[in-house]
């Protein structure tokens, strides 16, 4: 009898033994090991001998270095550390490296840029995991974490962060561009595998002595079709400069003295390619742009 229960209720009762349990770090080879059965593994996700993780990264510049960190716990139980930097390549082309840890648990991985990139939008990333069938021919790639990468914005697994680039905020950037040739068009064309909505285009039209009233209008183009087309219903005479000033909201057209506004359609995003136009109908040939400033927002889009 024990506690007034017959020994068989006490032997019930009692709570199961546990097996003891030892787990230690020996320098400098940092092994971890257990001494025990029924340990959860460290991680998820378990790397094959022929297994790689490849990192892959998206810009418009070149020469953005971001840094690599991963830690890894072999099948020996040795904790290893591999820090590296991968520098961008500018668009269509990818920086793309593969890293072969071994055989064992992967326990993270971290890309981060310096605090000179600290907007987001300049570099997108992608982390994969190529799982190979006994050759590296024959492999199977899995998106571990995807995102866009800044000083403060880091891309991190195990966190799950699948984040599209054409989502969120884009890359707010400002352009200037010189005097255009006399009685010319002004035209941007959107960079390689980027995507574009205008924010604002501002610029000076003079007019020379020659009679006649201009129009300045601002077109999208794709190839040879038009798919935007925003004017001013303001004549400008001859001899005379005019400051043109084309962004999303405007109600309508509008002029003050010297200064004339032109609305463009709301979130019109241009895809890769593509261009915005800006000229003017009955231009002659002395007529000139001049001081062109565009403002848009971007995101990488490949």
């Amino acid at each position: 009898m024990s506690d007034g229960l017959p020994p068989s209720m006490t032997a019930i009762l009692a709570p199961p033994a546990q097996p003891e349990q030892s787990v230690f770090t020996e320098q400098p080879q940092r092994r971890v090991q257990f001494l025990t059965t029924g340990v959860t593994p460290p991680s998820d996700l378990y790397i094959g001998p022929d297994d790689s993780i490849r990192v892959e990264l998206y810009a418009q510049n070149a020469g953005i270095l971001i840094h690599v960190k991963m830690r890894f716990v072999s099948a020996a139980g040795d904790m290893m550390y591999e820090d590296e930097q991968l520098t961008t390549v500018a668009l269509p082309a990818t920086a793309s490296q593969d890293y072969r840890m071994g055989e064992g648990f992967l326990l993270s991985v971290a890309l981060s840029a310096d605090s000179a990139i600290n907007a987001r939008g300049r570099v997108f990333a992608s982390v994969s995991y190529i799982r190979a069938f006994g050759s590296s021919s024959s492999s199977y790639m899995h998106t571990l974490v995807q995102g866009y990468v800044a000083a403060t914005q880091r891309v991190s697994w195990p966190v799950i962060q699948t984040d599209w680039a054409v989502n969120g905020q884009g890359l707010i950037a400002v352009r200037s561009f010189g005097p255009q040739p006399a009685g010319s068009n002004f035209t941007f064309t959107t960079g390689n595998q980027v995507r574009t909505r205008l924010m604002s285009i501002v610029c000076i039209f003079t007019t020379s002595a020659t009679v006649a009233n201009r129009y300045v209008y601002f077109v999208a183009t794709s190839g040879t079709l038009q798919i935007a087309h925003a004017a001013s219903s303001n004549g400008q005479a001859a001899g005379i400069s005019q400051t043109y000033s084309c962004a999303p909201g405007y109600p309508t057209a509008g002029a003050e003295p010297g200064a004339f506004t032109v609305p463009w359609p709301i979130d019109f995003r241009l895809q890769p390619g593509m261009a915005i136009t800006v000229g003017a109908i009955s231009m002659q040939a002395t007529d000139q742009f001049t001081q062109m400033q565009m403002a848009t927002e971007e995101w990488i889009d490949y």
